[in-house]
């Protein structure tokens, strides 16, 4: 129910009352594109936010079957969380970004809103995003509150706001930043949900940055990253996608393994380097995911070459 296997290499994030930045939006390839009414909608506009989630949801999805797009809502202490998940089931949204999840509470009642309004068998996912202490301690509680969650998102900015944090190169700073990433990666696995996503980057012009911020993520075990300006689409994409060299590696070893098992041997070397039954079945997925971005990359492409 949840496509813990979906991509998620960019996750892009747009304000969900500009109309000009939804347009641009629609045609940027990320994976998922995120109709936001919390953080990036002013106080005075939220109104007029979820007003057009409906067609907001229908213009960036508009002859894309590929990109799926949730909606960002906001917060219980908020009082509008209800309405606007019930909005989001209503628009037709392929998942609900929960903030500031803290709670298996706060996961369970947003799984009893989507099953109340679309079923409980409706593939409508839910992203909680962990950005407080109080989040970061039951991170694995609530990756394993309901079979919607589909993974975790890393709240980076608002967690460096609760912990009471500068933001800054410090090494401590890094050092924390890079505990928190290793409890929601272990957290995720130990739920059996997808592996979570990483943070924005908040410098969101400094491009040259990006890409190590994302080789960072990759390395410590994420799946994709949040992306608040669509310049960072494509570099989350090419950093998440493994190589050409990666994948060639990767099916010799699946060939070579499965020659060996109906040899009766249950570990080679290949390349030089040791593989048995667990780095084989790594080179499978490798194979599987490298396919899947093949399949989503033609079908991208086909699209753009329509709308010439």
């Amino acid at each position: 129910m949840s496509n813990a296997g979906a991509l998620v290499r960019s996750v892009l994030f747009v304000p969900g009352d500009d109309e000009r930045k939804l347009a641009k939006c629609a045609a940027v390839p990320a994976d998922v594109v995120i109709v936001d009414l919390e953080d990036a909608v002013a106080e005075s506009r939220k109104a007029l936010a979820a007003s057009m989630l409906a067609s907001s949801v229908q213009r960036l999805r508009a002859g894309r079957s590929f990109v799926r797009v949730f909606v960002r809502v906001n917060g219980f202490a908020t009082g509008r969380t209800s309405d606007e998940v019930v909005a989001a089931c209503e628009a037709g949204a392929d998942g609900v970004v929960l903030p500031k999840a803290t709670t298996c509470a706060d996961v369970k009642t947003v799984t009893a809103l989507i099953d109340d309004r679309v079923g409980d068998g409706a593939a409508v996912s839910i992203v909680p995003l962990v950005e407080t202490a109080a989040g970061v301690l039951r991170a694995a509680e609530i990756a394993g509150a309901s079979p919607r969650v589909e993974r975790l998102a890393f709240g980076i900015g608002d967690l460096t706001s609760d912990l009471g944090l500068d933001r800054g190169d410090e090494p401590g700073y890094a050092t924390l930043l890079d505990s928190v990433r290793a409890t929601l990666v272990i957290a995720s696995r130990s739920a059996g949900v997808g592996a979570p996503l990483e943070g924005p980057m908040l410098a969101v012009r400094d491009v040259a940055a990006f890409g190590p911020h994302c080789v960072n993520a990759r390395g410590m075990g994420f799946a994709g990253v949040l992306c608040l300006h669509p310049d960072q689409v494509g570099i989350a994409n090419d950093v998440f996608s493994p190589s050409p060299a990666a994948v060639a590696r990767a099916k010799r070893i699946v060939e070579a393994f499965e020659a060996s098992e109906s040899d009766g041997l249950a570990s080679i070397v290949v390349d030089g380097v040791f593989v048995d039954y667990p780095i084989a079945a790594s080179a499978r997925a490798l194979v599987a995911r490298s396919g899947a971005i093949s399949d989503r990359t033609a079908i991208s492409n086909d699209h753009r070459e329509e709308l010439r």
